[in-house]
């Protein structure tokens, strides 16, 4: 936010990043996190402040001491685009699931102020969708409740991770063992989000529907997420 007086602005020359599965959304007027650096290339600056808006064309050239063609560059560029669309797919699904789970008990809180049969079979309905819930963040995220030092690198989250690090420098090729990696992260997430979709096609959508005739229904839409073959 600017102050009184001269202002001094720096672009480190990085993307806007991403945010990750279980990151907080960001406030509107805050910065978008620091991403990868850009490769060489022409580029815009756009500054707006009010109703001031002015831009400028400037190059990012290469440097000079560093062995790699622009070619190479651009396909670490493309591997990272690619990696960080379908991160924010896995985002999404996991703001979902949480917006899902908070819905749920708050439907709880009001069946519970019931006494019909109704009532006594969606409470149980409940408590099995945020058990499918709880199994679907397992996937990437450590259960909640372990204490202690608890390592696991199938989780999603463990190799979103690994994969972000071996992304991380734009200037290094990208290597035979770090492209597979890539893959395997990227095979980790279609599963997860196949099993994502499945759950609110199959078995979240009847509860819904359940709920919403007893006009108890908080739930926010869902959309199928999938990644491309």
């Amino acid at each position: 936010k600017p102050k009184a007086g001269l202002n001094r602005i720096v672009w480190e020359l990085e993307r806007d990043g991403i945010r990750y599965p279980g990151q907080s959304k960001r406030d509107e007027d805050k910065p978008a996190p620091a991403g990868y650096t850009v490769a060489p290339g022409e580029y815009w600056l756009h500054i707006s402040y009010g109703d001031y808006r002015d831009s400028a064309q400037l190059v990012v050239k290469a440097d000079p001491r560093i062995d790699i063609s622009l070619r190479e560059i651009n396909k670490k560029a493309s591997h990272v685009y690619r990696f960080q669309q379908e991160v924010a797919k896995v985002t999404q699904a996991v703001d979902q699931l949480r917006a899902s789970k908070k819905a749920i008990k708050w439907v709880q809180g009001r069946l519970k102020e019931q006494e019909d049969t109704v009532a006594h079979t969606l409470l149980k309905q409940s408590g099995a969708m945020l058990d499918s819930i709880r199994s679907l963040e397992e996937m990437i995220f450590v259960p909640e409740g372990t204490q202690g030092i608890y390592r696991n690198p199938d989780l999603l989250r463990s190799r979103l991770g690994e994969t972000s690090f071996y992304l991380s420098d734009p200037l290094a090729p990208i290597t035979p063992n770090q492209q597979l990696s890539v893959q395997s992260t990227l095979k980790s997430m279609a599963v997860f989000l196949s099993k994502y979709n499945a759950f609110y096609s199959n078995t979240f959508a009847p509860y819904q529907q359940r709920v919403a005739e007893q006009e108890l229904s908080a739930f926010t839409d869902w959309e199928e997420l999938t990644l491309p073959d």
